[in-house]
């Protein structure tokens, strides 16, 4: 069976310490995801990930609802975590999120290695829509990031209404 690999870097403006954690929380999955996906997180741990943690999510793609669950495989907090799927559309799927600090920013490094089904109809349907549909996936997450993560969206999340106490 083929194997793709899709590989993606970032680099953030924030600390490490600033920046793991949003990424560490599957609430947050959903911002990162665009709209005709049709992301809905069915479970998911109510903080951060851990290892052996599992979220479940729906998607829906090309008007097919479709069903997800991740396992963390591993996390190392301030500094990776891997996630496979579990159920899902693809036959393997692996992707490893790696982070640094680099003069006060964070480098986030994304690595996915996946299989498609259904052996020489899988492979037509990557060449055919797939493998350009998971770069406009990460294209939109990309340009996400760099919103939430721009000095002027920083300013409006310290504003006084979105400031929270337990």
């Amino acid at each position: 069976m083929k194997k793709y690999y899709l590989r993606h870097s970032q680099v953030i403006p924030g600390s490490l310490e600033d920046i793991f954690p949003f990424f560490s929380n599957p609430r947050n999955l959903a911002r990162l995801t665009p709209p005709w996906v049709g992301f809905k997180i069915i479970e998911c741990p109510d903080g951060d990930i851990e290892k052996g943690s599992r979220i479940r999510y729906r998607i829906k793609l090309f008007f097919v609802p479709m069903y997800w669950e991740t396992l963390i495989d591993d996390c190392t907090v301030g500094v990776s975590f891997v996630d496979s799927q579990v159920k899902g559309p693809y036959k393997s799927w692996v992707h490893s999120h790696f982070f640094s600090e680099s003069s006060g920013d964070t480098i986030m490094r994304d690595e996915v290695a996946y299989e498609m089904p259904f052996s020489i109809i899988g492979r037509i349907a990557h060449f055919l829509f797939i493998k350009r549909t998971l770069t406009k996936i990460f294209d939109y997450r990309h340009r996400a990031v760099e919103e939430i993560f721009s000095p002027r969206e920083r300013l409006a999340d310290a504003s006084p209404e979105n400031i929270h106490q337990a």
